[in-house]
């Protein structure tokens, strides 16, 4: 009974990392898109509908795959250069390899057999409201850090990925993301950074605050956080402890102009 779970183990194990060629088909959530192969749904992460890759399946279920394009052998005419260096490293961004205007429709087709699959609602969308070009319209990003490094998770992944500069959020939130990396390293802040787990920062271009997140029992010590307004610029910040409120410095809040 050993060998034969052993050698089905084996068999397992290759067939995940097997490569197949496939044509995919439609988008799905989450930015892969749709093929079919052996008759089952195969759930292809870089691939654009239309385009026909070389894939590696990544995971196996009884009715579907999951699988990561490796070559594109036809790519879709909506397919670009991605204008961040970590794109496909960062979690944060799933289809900046995608012509921005073809970005807005395949939402809304996900969003369209989403709603007649599961909700059996059958409905027409209202035109989408966008932004040209797709860059700095984020005005409040949540960073992670795990004491080395200070950027964004990994997508299905807690592994942090070092990222010097965000492109797709706002000029305020870029300036004071900066500070906070170079003070994340001198002395007087790093052993702080060192043991939080990240933080969100909200900005309106003119003004910016942050929050700060930390496990139960990690405090800014006295003055940590004035001394962090006065090097970083922020209006204000404010620190948590296991969820608690733990200490706040300056302006609590941003107001935004809808």
């Amino acid at each position: 009974m050993r060998k034969a779970a052993s050698a089905q183990a084996r068999k397992k194990r290759q067939e995940t990392a097997a490569t197949v060629v496939l044509r995919a088909e439609k988008p799905a959530y989450g930015g892969a898109a749709i093929a079919r192969h052996d008759n089952r749904v195969v759930f292809v992460e870089g691939a654009l509908p239309g385009e026909l890759v070389a894939a590696r399946v990544t995971e196996e279920k009884n009715d579907y795959l999951k699988a990561a394009a490796v070559e594109v052998l036809e790519p879709s005419p909506d397919r670009v250069e991605p204008h961040c260096p970590v794109f496909g490293e960062c979690g944060g961004c799933q289809l900046q390899h995608v012509r921005y205007e073809r970005q807005i429709s395949l939402k809304e087709e996900v969003l369209i057999d989403t709603l007649r699959r599961i909700g059996k609602i059958f409905c027409t969308l209202s035109a989408p409201i966008t932004d040209e070009p797709p860059r700095a319209y984020r005005h409040r990003a949540q960073f992670k850090t795990d004491g080395r490094r200070v950027g964004f998770y990994r997508k299905s992944s807690r592994s942090v990925v070092d990222v010097e500069r965000c492109p797709v959020v706002c000029d305020g939130i870029s300036s004071a993301y900066a500070s906070l990396r170079l003070l994340s390293a001198a002395p007087t802040f790093s052993g702080y950074f060192q043991r939080i787990r990240g933080f969100h920062l909200v900005s309106t271009n003119v003004k910016t605050v942050a929050l700060f997140m930390a496990p139960p029992g990690v405090v800014p010590g006295g003055g940590l956080l004035e001394s962090l307004l006065r090097e970083s610029g922020l209006a204000g910040c404010a620190a948590l402890s296991g969820g608690d409120a733990a200490a706040s410095a300056g302006e609590p809040s941003v107001d935004f102009q809808l």
